[in-house]
């Protein structure tokens, strides 16, 4: 695993956190890249480089990258901050269910090593990886609304494989209850190819 910097962000950015938080949240990230590997038989020799900088709000595959993950600063001031510590993360949880269908609760540890998953399998959607089908979606993309983008067939796909590879090592799926509600909710939008809106000149 290499970590990239190629936005050459300024020293303060790292003086903004605290070291032993990011180490903490970075390995337990790459648990999940290694669960993934694992899982999808994807070499080593293959490189998944971590490139810290990225404009996203949480971890993400850089679509079109074939194998860098981008880091956002952002997260990391939020979760390693200064005033963090790594006992403190250890015990934080997170909801990761919608208004609609209720509180879900998980550790941090867990939702980070379920990105590390999920962020591995796009790039392998995006490789043409055998065993996925989905497609990651072209420009636009980010303009669509937060439900079309989780209903969408490459996030679906993702969120399923997860919840087959998290139990891989030892920890519970954790996106039925989210893939449930949006499959009876939403029928006919449920696992389709994201369409990016279309600009108008």
């Amino acid at each position: 695993m290499k970590m990239a910097n190629q936005q050459n962000p300024e020293s303060n950015q790292r003086a903004r956190v605290n070291q032993d938080c990011v180490i903490y949240i970075m390995s337990e990230f790459v648990k999940g890249i290694d669960a993934a590997r694992a899982f999808f038989q994807y070499d080593r020799s293959n490189p998944i480089n971590i490139t810290l900088g990225s404009e996203a709000e949480v971890p993400n595959y850089i679509h079109g990258s074939k194998g860098i993950i981008g880091f956002p600063f952002r997260f990391l001031h939020k979760y390693a901050g200064r005033d963090s510590d790594v006992r403190r993360l250890q015990q934080h949880k997170l909801n990761i269910g919608l208004p609609e269908t209720g509180e879900n609760m998980v550790s941090f540890s867990d939702w980070l090593i379920a990105a590390g998953i999920e962020e591995t399998i796009h790039l392998l959607q995006d490789i043409g990886h055998p065993r996925l089908k989905a497609k990651l979606p072209g420009e636009g993309y980010m303009q669509l609304s937060k439900l079309d983008q989780i209903l969408s067939e490459h996030e679906t796909e993702a969120r399923q494989f997860t919840d087959k590879i998290l139990p891989t090592i030892g920890i519970n799926p954790m996106w039925g209850q989210l893939d449930v509600y949006l499959q009876q909710t939403y029928p006919a939008r449920y696992g389709k190819p994201a369409i990016p809106l279309v600009e108008e000149f």
